[in-house]
């Protein structure tokens, strides 16, 4: 049997029956998405749609949304896995999709942790360059694990990343949640914009456009109401100024983003209109997958409705000194390495994250900002190819600016080849900063400041604060 919960064609009063039995479902669903926080982290994921799991009985397609609403109807109550351990956890995977490059790489990765006993759910966000082992493919971005696996057998991909994530963190996952940039951004126009509290102001000169350019992006201090598209470039900006240009500072973003979305989501505004309700279930069914069951929701539905955002803690795995990852380059790209190599620390840490100091001891520097800190984007790098490969200096310059430095020119050596990296300090501006490019790139510190050649393909600058040549010793990647 075919049930069309969009466009419904029975009489007045069922028609309203429908309406309302609709906004009393999505009233308890809301709750638990959010105040549970899984909703935002799923801010992005693919419209490459994946092969879907279909009940052999009905031929239901269980993954879409509303195929989880059609189940309802023949599916038995059971509860939530997780639910007598005390411990609900839903991985939240995000993917640019289809129209964006890379569009199966995971984007966004969150793990919601639920604690029904104390009503207590902690948020953590891991970066998209740290490194792991995905289960058939070695040891990869984590990132890359939903990717490369769609790549190999469509339809594995969420599977894939969900098991890479349960070896990483050391916990069990039955559930997952994905969206893609379209359906994030249509979501936040159904339910009529989000209200949000922007802590720093900033400025993104280098946001990706849908046409694979870019654009200046600006943020001003204090409350601010994001329609859809500007909601998504909050969520997304990583290359902002004043101590916004990172993925750290993104992923920070990204979860007082999802509060707001839920603040929105449980309003009367939204739950008490029909036709808002009729958008969201459109969207929902349309740029949603997960493998959670509508019993399952309406058995977490409960709990989360009684989950304050006071209850709610943001940990962001960073590479700052405190925290469980630290940097690296090597073959050419950006890394972030667990500190532990045998994970206990990582372990540990998620094992014990609804203990009080552990959580303070998990909050990364940034959010114990000193009084006046330095801005990366305040550094000038000037970035010096000491090779003969093409193109090195212009590679290094994205991996750098990816991770919120500012290269400000690329040019060549002036003496070439040399064999291991160099760096110099211009200015003596920040040591702090100078110590981690040094080290990302294992280079020995110069005295001298160092010539450019004249085919340099960039004019350099007059005035930079750092100057890195890139030496043999320093590994690439292929273009």
């Amino acid at each position: 049997m075919h049930v069309n919960f969009i466009e419904p064609h029975y009489p007045y009063q069922g028609r309203s029956r429908k309406k309302m039995m609709l906004i009393i479902f999505f009233c308890l669903l809301f709750g638990v998405l959010l105040a549970g926080a899984t909703w935002f982290g799923a801010q992005m994921f693919a419209k490459n749609n994946v092969n879907p799991t279909i009940d052999k009985i009905e031929q239901i397609d269980t993954r879409s949304f509303v195929g989880k609403v059609k189940s309802l109807f023949i599916a038995t109550t059971r509860p939530a896995l997780g639910l007598r351990s005390d411990r609900i956890n839903i991985a939240v995977l995000g993917i640019g999709g289809e129209a964006h490059e890379g569009g199966l790489l995971t984007d966004t990765i969150l793990v919601a942790n639920i604690k029904p006993s104390t009503k207590q759910v902690a948020l953590i966000s891991i970066p998209r360059d740290t490194v792991v082992k995905v289960p058939g493919l070695g040891y990869r971005k984590i990132n890359e694990a939903h990717a490369l696996s769609e790549m190999q057998d469509r339809g594995s991909g969420p599977d894939v990343a969900v098991e890479t994530l349960e070896n990483f963190l050391g916990i069990s996952i039955p559930y997952y949640i994905r969206v893609d940039f379209r359906g994030f951004e249509q979501m936040i126009d159904d339910i009529g914009g989000v209200d949000v509290y922007v802590d720093k102001p900033f400025t993104d000169a280098q946001y990706p456009t849908w046409d694979f350019k870019v654009q200046t992006i600006s943020f001003a201090k204090g409350w601010q109401h994001l329609n859809g598209v500007r909601a998504l470039q909050y969520a997304r900006s990583r290359h902002g100024n004043n101590f916004e240009g990172s993925d750290f500072a993104r992923s920070r973003r990204q979860q007082k983003l999802m509060v707001a979305v839920r603040d929105k989501l449980l309003s009367k505004e939204t739950l008490l209109h029909p036709s808002r309700v009729t958008d969201i279930l459109r969207t929902l069914d349309t740029h949603i997958n997960t493998n959670l069951d509508i019993p399952e929701f309406l058995e977490l539905a409960q709990l989360g409705k009684e989950i304050d955002a006071d209850k709610i803690e943001s940990i962001v795995f960073s590479d700052d000194p405190a925290s469980v990852l630290y940097p690296d380059v090597s073959e050419g790209a950006f890394y972030l390495r667990p500190r532990d190599p045998t994970l206990g620390q990582i372990h540990t840490l998620i094992k014990n994250i609804f203990d009080a100091d552990v959580i303070a001891a998990a909050k990364s520097v940034i959010d114990q900002m000193p009084l006046k800190p330095v801005d990366m984007t305040d550094i000038k790098i000037e970035v010096q190819n000491g090779t003969w490969r093409p193109g090195f200096a212009a590679r290094q310059k994205k991996i750098l600016e990816r991770n919120g430095y500012r290269v400000s020119a690329i040019g060549n050596a002036a003496l070439r080849p040399i064999t291991n990296a160099q760096i110099f300090s211009v200015t003596h501006k920040n040591q702090a900063i100078f110590d981690k490019v040094k080290k990302l790139y294992n280079a020995e510190e110069i005295v001298n400041r160092p010539p450019v050649s004249p085919d340099s393909t960039e004019q350099m600058p007059a005035q930079v604060d750092i100057i890195l040549i890139l030496g043999e010793n320093n590994p690439d990647i292929a273009e």
